[in-house]
């Protein structure tokens, strides 16, 4: 794990997990929490290939407990049902997120990163009605406990694992519109949420550095 400069503000700082389908402001959001709250999301943990068998909750959670520089921000596109069982002991340490965006923002960001990259990530289509109706397959499959017989019925399945299975636990939800078009007023929700002081100010600066751009994978991960 490489070694940061940074400040922290608050003692009792938690990790954060942010989880999200494909292509749903993942990165944005985690830009946005490092920005505000002195997370660093350069590196980052990147859980989407855990050096681990993700079928074992007690694997996931062991790795986690792990993790003892709560500033790291982790990455995850797996459905809430790899995590549902240890949730509550995740929560004990960690601030869980979760980003959701609507329907054709997902599937139009999808089909371009998906057709861009040069591997077998996913269904390469020509537009995004015959991406909808595609089976899954390829490295996505990684990500869901079972098949599904859309890629549209894999994102619906996505969304509610994590919104409706995990009711009870305490996931923090951002829509990536409010996140997009109402973006003061998300990062004042969250600050209350995560009972985090802002730091200097909203920042709204977008970190262009630790984004996926143009298919190519950029961020800087933690080994």
């Amino acid at each position: 794990m490489n070694e940061l400069q940074f400040q922290p503000h608050a003692l009792n700082m938690k990790l954060i997990i942010v989880n999200s389908h494909e292509r749903s402001g993942t990165h944005f959001l985690m830009n946005s929490l490092a920005l505000n709250f002195g997370y660093v999301s350069s590196p980052y943990v990147n859980f989407d290939y855990p050096d681990m068998t993700p079928y074992a909750p007690e694997n996931i959670l062991r790795l986690l407990q792990r993790l003892h520089k709560p500033h790291f921000i982790v990455k995850s596109h797996y459905d809430a049902n790899f995590f549902r069982s240890i949730m509550g002991e995740i929560q004990k340490f960690a601030h869980v997120f979760y980003i959701y965006r609507e329907e054709d923002g997902v599937f139009k960001s999808c089909l371009k990163h998906w057709n861009d990259i040069q591997w077998q990530e996913a269904p390469k289509c020509e537009n995004i009605e015959e991406l909808k109706v595609a089976p899954p397959s390829g490295g996505v499959l990684r990500y869901q406990m079972k098949q599904h017989p859309s890629m549209l019925a894999r994102w619906q399945h996505h969304k509610a694992s994590w919104m409706y299975s995990m009711a009870g636990f305490n996931i923090i939800y951002v829509r990536y519109e409010d996140l997009e078009n109402r973006f003061d007023k998300t990062i004042r929700i969250i600050s209350k949420r995560i009972d985090t002081p802002i730091v200097g100010g909203i920042a709204r600066k977008p970190d262009r550095k630790n984004t996926v751009q143009n298919g190519q994978f950029q961020e800087k991960e933690i080994k």
